[in-house]
């Protein structure tokens, strides 16, 4: 594929991913379904074009998410995490399967607790907004689990796009 439909497909996903994180900032309750939607427009660039352009996906649309939206709440979760860990799975993944788990989770949590600081120190938002200590530890046990079943959920999903739909869409790109 050359270089400028490389540009163009990278820039149409930016929009795309916008788009999709502006409803999540239009509705507040759905905010962290949209990262995770918005991020599988990183997976998708990650597959069909690979690097830099999903790294260039990733920080255009965290600096656009967090100059335009209107809840900068949610840019700041695609830019910590959603659009940043599907870039890492595809390198967690290449190590051994046990070293991959526990190394995934490290980098979760990693995200999740630079997510909670920037959250409540830079926007001063409590991200936890419970005030009993073992409401947040559950609370964060329940984000670990959450995480566990999106990691799995994107494995499924690149499974079903490289069998069903990767051809289709390697032919329509290189026209």
């Amino acid at each position: 594929m050359k270089r400028t439909k490389k540009m163009t497909v990278s820039a149409l996903s930016c929009a795309v991913s916008i788009v999709i994180l502006l409803l999540g900032s239009l509705i507040q309750t759905v905010d962290l379904t949209v990262v995770a939607i918005a991020s599988l427009v990183v997976v998708f660039v990650h597959i069909e074009i690979g690097a830099p352009y999903n790294w260039l996906v990733w920080i255009c649309t965290s600096l656009l998410a967090l100059l335009l939206l209107p809840s900068k709440s949610v840019g700041l979760e695609y830019a910590v995490f959603g659009g940043v860990y599907p870039i890492l799975k595809d390198y967690l993944e290449r190590i051994p399967r046990w070293l991959s788990r526990i190394l995934k989770l490290v980098v979760f949590n990693a995200l999740l607790i630079a997510m909670i600081a920037l959250t409540e120190f830079v926007l001063g938002i409590e991200f936890f907004g419970a005030e009993n200590i073992w409401i947040k530890a559950g609370l964060y046990l329940l984000m670990n689990f959450t995480f566990l079943i999106y990691d799995l959920l994107i494995t499924r999903l690149v499974i079903i796009y490289n069998l069903k739909y990767r051809e289709r869409v390697e032919k329509f790109l290189k026209r």
